[in-house]
């Protein structure tokens, strides 16, 4: 009798420890021309989530072929990144957009000096594998390959980080 307790109690504190790798709360959300985007990460259709910790990069494919990458050139780490060639962010609008990318970098003319627009991307939780990176973003993107007006772009991320 107290061996099958004490091995019920075994089991269900593995279960219970076990419980966070079976659910991964992560989400990466925006919003960009009029649409709200919400990334959940868990690979159906709201799409999924990667991220690289060497230099932080976070992917947010959805259907359609629709993507948003977020890039820091480094390793996550609380802090505030102006948007720069290191620090940016890009967009594909997907098929039902005829696969539009936008990125935050803007250009006045063909062949023209890059500018890159006010904003940045905020780290605001930065654990290690195994845990979570968390943070906003807010900046402008241009359409690559054409030279209009920029949009502005909002959002924020909370994504697991396996290793």
């Amino acid at each position: 009798m107290m061996l099958t307790t004490i091995l019920k109690v075994f089991i269900l504190n593995l279960i219970i420890h076990a419980a966070p790798f079976g659910k991964i709360d992560q989400q990466l959300a925006f919003q960009f021309m009029g649409e709200q985007s919400i990334n959940k990460g868990d690979c159906d259709a709201t799409g999924c989530i990667r991220l690289e910790a060497d230099k932080l990069l976070i992917r947010g494919n959805q259907t359609g072929n629709r993507y948003i990458e977020i890039y820091l050139d480094g390793p996550a780490a609380p802090g505030d990144y102006k948007i720069s060639s290191q620090n940016r962010i890009e967009l594909g609008r997907g098929r039902s957009k005829g696969n539009q990318i936008f990125e935050s970098v803007y250009y006045k003319c063909s062949g023209c000096d890059a500018t890159y627009p006010a904003g940045s991307i905020t780290i605001t939780r930065a654990e290690g594998p195994g845990g979570y990176v968390e943070g906003t973003f807010k900046t402008l993107l241009s359409e690559k390959g054409v030279w209009k007006d920029q949009v502005p772009i909002e959002g924020s991320f909370k994504v697991y980080r396996e290793r």
